[in-house]
């Protein structure tokens, strides 16, 4: 327990650390007054986050069992509405909502998806969507490409003109795994859940119909399918799913690490090496790609704050961070700092769970995958990669059910370590605005979950359990 205690306290300095980065640069000349102002709000919010629960000596929740459908509720109307709004002429109305909730609003409906769907059509003619001013898109596809595959949908579904139906559809099939993840929180991950579905992150993702969407999908689908058979043709069909979406985009393939409970099963070693391959022979054949998307990243050093995420425009918005200098360097590094305590914190975690038994291996191990799986795409995206919209936030709500996994009776830094991270992740759900702000907290939420979910599954891989009961209500 102390250990978590000591982990926990020089995690909160890291972030004092980052704020202090940024606040130090007040007065320079070219930069916007208000990122040093912006900083010292994320000052104070971190601050809160850390100490208020080390104030509260009782943690325990009952909520009503409703409250997963309200859940989806204010997921489907707050989605769903506005877009029926415009439907129906009353356009002013959805914008008003959209600019409450701080939703840049695309241009058209389902923007993201939209663009995929050009550069499928685009393929289908013969044009190569990769090459500048190819007559047929206004700018050079940015997706892998895997996503072109989509041509070869039967009944040409996967086309631009149906991506309106396809958007709304896209929609209500992610209220449906919000509230699967819903129903396998505890109480204090459902308060986080529910505020997340007001938060930019979430209505964002469904508003743009954006590719990120199918790869929350994926991993809930692949928890879902191997828990319910936990055979190895499931874990097979997982490790497709997680290469498929991984050939759209690339970072996806991170979600590979999902798998490690295979090695639980007779030959279950077979789907962790299968994956390896087809992932190293898809990168080396399409090498091109995979440069033209990490140089993409690289350049988002744009210093607006609105739902911009990323360690790239954090450590530019840093003093030193402007320019490649020691200093930068050391601003650099104090995000990575940041990341490894918050990881090693989340260990600490994890072993106090395996210690005390909150959790049988049933009940822990796929709330630990989809964490591992939320937290990993987070983390490869945001600090690795270095960019990311608002949307990428959405990844942290996959960490909620195990960060909220019930203690019964329990108190201390298990209990409160809890309470932080998730208070962590309802911020970086709502406050995009300000990258600081939700940058630095999502990174340390995604690292503790990280740290949290690999130990659990480790912790567990030596339990040869055949079958699992299905993955429903937490316990």
């Amino acid at each position: 327990m102390r250990v978590i205690k000591v982990l926990g306290v020089f995690t909160f300095l890291s972030l004092i650390v980052i704020n202090l980065f940024v606040i130090f640069r007040i007065g320079e000349a070219e930069l916007n007054p208000l990122i040093p102002a912006l900083s010292l709000t994320a000052l104070l919010v971190s601050v809160a986050a850390f100490i208020l629960p080390v104030l509260l000596t009782q943690f325990d929740l009952a909520l009503r069992p409703v409250v997963p459908y309200l859940i989806a509720g204010v997921s489907l109307v707050l989605s769903v509405g506005p877009w029926l709004l415009v439907q129906i002429g009353n356009a002013p109305a959805a914008t008003a909502i959209y600019q409450g909730l701080r939703i840049p609003q695309g241009i058209v409906p389902f923007w993201d998806l939209n663009l995929v769907l050009q550069s499928v059509d685009c393929a289908a003619a013969g044009v190569d969507v990769y090459a500048a001013n190819n007559g047929c898109l206004a700018d050079p596809s940015i997706y892998a490409p895997g996503s072109l595959w989509l041509q070869y949908v039967p009944f040409d579904l996967m086309s631009a003109r149906n991506s309106v139906w396809l958007g709304v559809t896209a929609m209500l099939i992610s209220v449906i795994v919000i509230f699967w993840i819903a129903r396998l929180s505890g109480a204090r991950g459902q308060i986080v859940l529910l505020i997340a579905m007001f938060g930019a992150p979430w209505l964002l993702i469904l508003e743009r119909g954006n590719f990120d969407l199918f790869v929350i999908w994926a991993a809930a689908f692949a928890v879902f399918l191997t828990h319910r058979w936990n055979a190895l043709w499931a874990w097979w069909a997982a490790a497709g799913a997680f290469w498929l979406v991984g050939s759209w985009k690339y970072y996806p393939f991170v979600l590979g690490i999902m798998l490690i409970p295979a090695l639980k099963l007779r030959y279950g070693w077979t789907v962790l090496v299968g994956f390896f391959v087809a992932v190293s022979v898809f990168v080396v054949l399409t090498w091109e790609n995979v440069k033209l998307s990490l140089d993409a990243n690289s350049a988002m050093v744009d210093l607006g704050d609105f739902v911009v995420l990323g360690r790239v425009p954090l450590v530019a918005r840093m003093w030193g961070g402007d320019g490649d200098s020691a200093t930068y360097s050391l601003a650099d590094l104090a995000v990575f700092v940041s990341a490894l305590v918050a990881v090693l914190w989340g260990v600490a975690w994890g072993r106090g769970i395996l210690k005390r038994g909150f959790g049988s291996n049933f009940v822990a191990t796929p709330r630990a995958m989809l964490a591992i799986g939320g937290s990993s795409l987070f983390l490869i995206s945001v600090l690795v990669g270095g960019f990311g919209y608002a949307y990428k936030a959405t990844f942290l709500l996959l960490a909620v059910p195990l960060v909220a996994l019930p203690f019964k009776g329990a108190r201390g830094p298990l209990v409160i370590s809890s309470v932080v991270v998730l208070t962590l992740v309802a911020v970086a759900s709502v406050v995009v605005w300000n990258t600081v702000l939700a940058t630095s907290l999502g990174i340390v939420a995604a690292s503790f979950a990280f740290g949290a979910a690999a130990t659990v599954l480790i912790g567990t891989i030596r339990l040869r359990q055949r079958s699992y009961p299905p993955v429903g209500a937490a316990s």
